[in-house]
């Protein structure tokens, strides 16, 4: 599994870092996290084609990890190269309660924190075989409030879960926009805790997470062989 990281909000004052198979986490929190931010190795997402949205005259080269292009390493080589998820952002999040009062999660929604212009761009993607996993969670980036909503069978329900202790509950979240702009944000969760409100905010390895849907000048697909542009191989547009 690849982890991101977790930042408490200035309110709470406490910083939570995941890696690896742990959670390393500020003793004071009421539930232990873990972000799964790679579709690639998420069950409900690994069967679908992931797109990025890359400069169009990036910066400067970043290696293709080309032995595992589209099975973990697609979207990290993207975001390094300054990319952005495009259209949609997929994650998951897991929570598992740690205080004996019971937690309740009253609300999950995005956090805007800018949003730019966006550069030039090209597209680039990893295509899948499979159909596309029921989403959990929905988050409208382009809404007033990015509130997330539930669904069960395309059906909206009720936010609102209860943790106990040593609970789990899992979220698959997408969190999309159909804006031509780079949005940056970040989860917010809204705990109660013995009467208590707890906001936590939640990151991608220390940044915001980026999301748009700016029009590719180019269409790029990689294959096991390298970039191709519909179906025709092309030399490497990012080496």
């Amino acid at each position: 599994m690849t982890f991101g990281a977790a930042v408490i909000s200035a309110v709470v004052g406490v910083v939570v870092t995941m890696g690896g198979d742990e959670v390393i986490e500020g003793r004071s929190l009421p539930v232990a996290i873990r972000l799964h931010d790679d579709p690639a190795q998420i069950p409900a997402f690994s069967d679908t084609s992931m797109r990025m949205l890359v400069p169009a005259r990036p910066q400067a080269a970043v290696p293709v990890p080309r032995r595992d292009m589209c099975s973990g390493g697609f979207r990290s080589w993207a975001l390094r190269l300054g990319g952005s998820d495009s259209e949609e952002t997929r994650v998951r999040l897991d929570l598992q309660g740690r205080s004996t009062k019971g937690v309740l999660i009253s609300s999950l929604t995005a956090r805007i924190v800018a949003v730019h212009p966006s550069p030039a761009v090209v597209g680039v993607g990893c295509d899948s075989a499979g159909s596309a996993s029921p989403r959990d969670l929905s988050i409208d980036l382009d809404s007033a409030r990015p509130t997330a909503r539930y669904l069960v069978k395309g059906r909206r329900e009720p936010f609102g879960f209860t943790l106990a202790k040593a609970e789990t509950e899992v979220f698959n979240i997408t969190a999309y926009t159909r804006r031509p702009v780079v949005i940056e944000w970040r989860l917010h969760l809204d705990l109660t805790v013995d009467g208590k409100s707890r906001p936590i905010e939640i990151d991608d390895h220390g940044k915001p997470f980026r999301t748009s849907a700016a029009p590719a000048e180019r269409q790029y697909t990689w294959q096991y062989d390298g970039w191709h542009d519909h179906e025709k191989p092309v030399a490497d547009p990012f080496g």
